[in-house]
């Protein structure tokens, strides 16, 4: 419901429906049922994203913070990595640099103890984007070769994400509801 009520717009309903996923989540997790740990954090990111949507950087970083955690007990290295990598977008746009620059070395850090092969299949890439992004400010410039030749160690030369390409019709679609 959360999802679609978000889709639709309705991002105050959906974030109820989320508030209210994570609350439910919570009490089966005091219950027993361990699928309910991971299914808090879910609708946690849910949460964030709907933050973000609506340009609401400091609330949005802080939920991640405070959602690390959780990640870490589920022992899920790509939930981590999203955590600080989220934490990390979310500080870069609202211009809080330093913090931002941190979460993305954290998250950096704690990379180094993934194996690789689980590595693969996180976010890693984009939280070394973001890093990439901030390493343009002047006092992460030197630090930002460091960090990239982490990210080489870790995923290989060819460590950056694919660039983003619109889906096709993306644009004929923008042009026709400019027309409407």
């Amino acid at each position: 419901m959360g999802a679609s009520l978000a889709a639709t717009g309705k991002l105050e309903p959906a974030t109820t429906r989320y508030l209210g996923a994570e609350a439910s989540a919570v009490e089966g997790e005091k219950a027993g049922d361990a699928v309910c740990a991971k299914l808090k954090v879910q609708a946690r990111f849910c949460r964030g994203g709907l933050l973000i949507q609506t340009a609401a950087w400091q609330p949005a970083a802080a939920l991640y913070v405070e959602t690390l955690p959780m990640a870490q007990a589920l022992k899920e290295p790509g939930m981590v990595i999203d955590c600080y990598r989220l934490a990390s977008f979310c500080l870069e746009q609202d211009k809080q640099y330093q913090p931002a620059w941190q979460q993305g070395v954290d998250g950096l850090a704690f990379a180094h103890t993934v194996e690789k092969k689980a590595l693969a299949a996180t976010t890693l890439s984009y939280l070394g984007e973001s890093l990439s992004r901030l390493g343009k400010q002047k006092e992460f410039a030197s630090s930002w070769k460091r960090a990239e030749e982490e990210l080489v160690a870790l995923l290989g030369p060819e460590w950056r994400p694919p660039p983003y390409v619109p889906p096709e019709g993306a644009e004929s679609a923008k042009g026709a509801e400019g027309a409407v």
